[in-house]
């Protein structure tokens, strides 16, 4: 707190609470972030939970393949590849890949369920929490499926879909929307 002294009158000016926004968009989903400080407590937080995660886009593998190596070749030095030259190397990889790899990154798709993430700093004791929630799942639709099994080795075996789902927090609302399965064989002893 400052105070100044101006004809005997005295003002305390005392430090704002500051906070700032924002909605990104983080593979498909919308995340509401915040950053705010409060100097009362000396915290400084900083929050990111997905904004209606039923309309999570879905991204197919191989789109998602070629965002993720769009980005690396973003931030590579220039000296390394020109772009084109990058652009016939991934296209080369790619092109490696056997076609059933090929096939099945043009059926499934990415989505993230749920994302969540606090981290709070207190500045005087340096004392920090950090909870943070993430399911990703990958599927694909009935009919993608179908055709995907034409074709060896999916015909005799495939994914319907599967999920990962990494957690650090106490927030009942987040593992609720987590819904989190209890592992069980489904025989009853007795």
């Amino acid at each position: 707190m400052a105070t100044t002294q101006d004809n005997m009158a005295t003002t305390k000016i005392e430090q704002p609470n500051v906070q700032v926004g924002a909605t990104v968009n983080f593979l498909g989903a919308k995340l509401a972030t915040i950053i705010s400080t409060d100097p009362k407590k000396s915290t400084v937080t900083v929050l990111a939970q997905q904004i209606n995660p039923e309309n999570a886009e879905k991204i197919k593998l191989n789109e998602l393949g070629k965002q993720f190596l769009g980005a690396v070749k973003g931030v590579l030095p220039k000296r390394e590849f020109t772009s084109t030259e990058l652009d016939k190397k991934i296209e080369e990889w790619i092109n490696q890949l056997p076609e059933s790899l090929r096939k099945a990154a043009a059926t499934y798709t990415v989505q993230i369920k749920e994302a969540a993430l606090l981290f709070e700093q207190n500045k005087t004791s340096n004392e920090a929490k950090l909870e943070y929630a993430l399911w990703v799942q990958i599927d694909a639709t009935e009919d993608e499926l179908k055709e995907l099994k034409k074709h060896a080795p999916f015909n005799l075996i495939s994914m319907d879909n599967i999920y990962l789902k990494i957690w650090n927090t106490n927030n009942q609302n987040v593992l609720k929307t987590l819904d989190i399965k209890t592992p069980t064989l489904g025989i009853e002893q007795g």
